[in-house]
């Protein structure tokens, strides 16, 4: 009886595995075995008559929304930030601020490093100076920095500078001046100041930015007194901050193009692939960039990504921002998978082409060069490899 019981229950075990086998998508689809999606093709731009173009430029977009602040320089390179600290002062003190009953004893920032472009080794550093007009970081750009009014004089003094904290002290004066306009908006009005980096500076230096996820970014620690009562300690808020990346636009060999973050260099990248036909399954599509190692400036991490935007509008090159494509690295070669955007270009005959950028392209300074569509060697040039099943 227990034997005939075992046996009952292998056979029905048997029974569900072939079942659930049969019901097993193919490797290449859902429902395509026994249809007439059979044949597997190959498609490869360097094999294949494919016409391909490429070109690079700089785009001039807001500069707000980095996670990082840069202040230094590196070659041609200059980076400068604008900052803005503000005060809640207690109701109880604020009469005593503004009859000068209270004093500034000391002012100081603390900046945290985070990143370094590009030789460590080199020194950095900077003046900070009174901005005497509005801005906001939420609308500022490359060429918005001419319209800044700044006075010369440096308001900083005892640098403090090692590779793991910047401290300065901050005039005592300009700092009061803050702490009142936050109590009488009538007063002199409180736009913040400007880090310059000086003619010597051999680096840039990245800080992290304002953001709502972090606390690691500038801290502004103000000491008080009112004579014959007391010493406090109060602490300035930021509210706003933005870094400024200034420099040449980037000049390479003949057939290269770049990404370079900061500078906001983008390239764009076209492929005729008219000779994949219509109404069949792309199974996978990568695209294989060379980078040329020698013209790249990388960071101290010595990392580098590029990241792949479709274009959707090839009138002002408007790119889809909610679907992008991370490239990985090996080597030299950077690989994306791009199966989505060659199934679109296909399928629904919407090739407008690729947009390249750097993997963080206000987070980093990164200048990527690429071995272009005209690049002299064919088969260094980009490339695009294409896996397709099509009808009998």
């Amino acid at each position: 009886m227990k034997f005939l019981f075992k046996l009952t229950i292998i056979l029905a075990c048997l029974s569900l595995i072939i079942i659930s086998c049969s019901d097993d998508p193919s490797s290449i689809g859902v429902d395509l075995i026994g249809s007439e999606y059979l044949v597997l093709n190959n498609f490869n731009t360097q094999d294949d008559s494919t016409t391909q173009t490429s070109y690079y430029y700089k785009n001039a977009g807001s500069l707000g929304l980095s996670s990082r602040i840069f202040i230094g320089k590196r070659g041609d390179l200059e980076a400068s930030t604008l900052m803005r600290f503000d005060f809640i002062i207690n109701d109880s003190l604020q009469d005593n601020f503004l009859d000068d009953s209270i004093k500034v004893n000391y002012a100081k920032i603390r900046l945290l490093p985070n990143y370094t472009y590009n030789d460590a080794a080199q020194s950095m550093d900077f003046t900070v100076h009174k901005i005497s007009n509005y801005w906001t970081s939420s609308s500022y750009t490359i060429d918005s920095l001419s319209t800044l009014m700044y006075d010369n004089s440096d308001v900083i003094s005892n640098r403090n500078f090692s590779d793991s904290l910047y401290t300065f002290n901050i005039d005592n004066n300009i700092v009061l001046s803050w702490i009142k306009s936050s109590i009488d908006t009538n007063l002199e009005k409180n736009y913040g100041v400007y880090f310059k980096p000086t003619a010597g500076s051999g680096k840039i230096v990245g800080f992290p930015a304002y953001t709502l996820y972090d606390t690691t970014y500038a801290q502004l620690t103000v000491v008080v007194e009112k004579p014959g009562f007391y010493i406090d300690t109060l602490s300035g808020f930021l509210v706003s901050d933005v870094s400024v990346i200034s420099g040449n636009f980037p000049v390479l060999p003949d057939g290269e193009i770049a990404v370079q973050g900061g500078l906001a260099i983008e390239s764009k990248l076209f492929f005729n692939i008219k000779n994949i036909p219509q109404n069949v399954i792309i199974n996978n599509a990568q695209l294989i960039l060379k980078q040329d190692t020698t013209n790249s400036v990388l960071s101290q991490s010595g990392a580098g990504s590029i990241r792949i935007f479709s274009v959707v509008d090839s009138t002002t090159d408007s790119v889809n921002t909610s679907n992008s494509i991370l490239m990985t690295k090996q080597d030299d070669i950077f690989t994306g998978n791009i199966t989505s955007l060659v199934n679109d270009w296909v399928n629904n005959k919407n090739n407008q082409g690729m947009i390249l950028t750097t993997g963080t392209q206000t987070d980093n300074l990164e200048m990527i060069a690429i071995k272009g569509s005209n690049f002299a060697d064919l088969k260094e040039r980009p490339q695009i490899k294409v896996v397709y099943t099509s009808k009998k």
